[in-house]
């Protein structure tokens, strides 16, 4: 059975981001699905990590999305620093931020 909360923090431990992120926490999921409250290794920056089930044709338009979203530096978007896929679930990284979206 597949766990969402399981992924995620697999994903910090196993998968691409392992070497970025350390898991601190699970959160309350949102419109994108399950996420967790993760930190940046490197200087220790708060950050969200989405989960999403999307299958194959989707996730290639919005990986281009994704791709786009990350070229974004705005005052009130958080920015976008990481995507991508581990082991057929996606996954998008973003600065936390506290509030509402």
């Amino acid at each position: 059975m597949f766990s969402a909360t399981n992924y995620l923090s697999e994903l910090l431990i196993d998968g691409p981001p392992a070497a970025r992120c350390e898991l601190l926490r699970t959160l309350n999921s949102d419109d994108f699905g399950p996420r967790v409250l993760a930190k940046l290794r490197h200087d220790e920056q708060h950050v969200t990590v989405h989960g999403m089930a999307i299958a194959d044709a989707a996730w290639s338009r919005a990986a281009m999305r994704l791709q786009a979203l990350a070229g974004v530096r705005e005052d009130h978007i958080s920015p976008l620093l990481a995507y991508g896929r581990h082991e057929g679930l996606a996954y998008f990284i973003h600065v936390h931020e506290e509030g509402p979206r």
